[in-house]
């Protein structure tokens, strides 16, 4: 829980320097029933980091798919998780950030 806490105190100090954090939410939940409960277009801007090794991301980005609930969805994973193609990888180490983005002609 610490390091869960710490990183939720980055993220919440990063957007404080960046000028957005009355347009920022974060949210600490389950993301699967999150995310399912959305509606396409909700956020602009969505960051998802499931436990590795758990099939949670493959989920994810199968609801995301479905239901666009993000004009960007931006996922942490290990570096040899197989996603879909349609994303931008970038690697680091033993950790990738994967950029999905909803294409133009969906609205985005």
């Amino acid at each position: 829980m610490r390091f869960l806490a710490l990183v939720l105190t980055c993220v919440s100090l990063r957007a404080a320097a960046l000028h957005v954090r009355e347009k920022t939410r974060i949210f600490r939940k389950d993301v699967l029933p999150f995310a399912a409960g959305l509606q396409a277009g909700a956020y602009d801007l969505a960051f998802a980091d499931p436990p590795y090794g758990s099939r949670q991301l493959d989920r994810l980005i199968e609801t995301w798919q479905a239901t666009p609930f993000a004009t960007v969805l931006t996922v942490e994973h290990a570096y040899d998780h197989a996603l879909p193609p349609a994303g931008e990888t970038y690697d680091f180490d033993e950790t990738s950030v994967t950029i999905f983005r909803v294409p133009v002609d969906q609205g985005g």
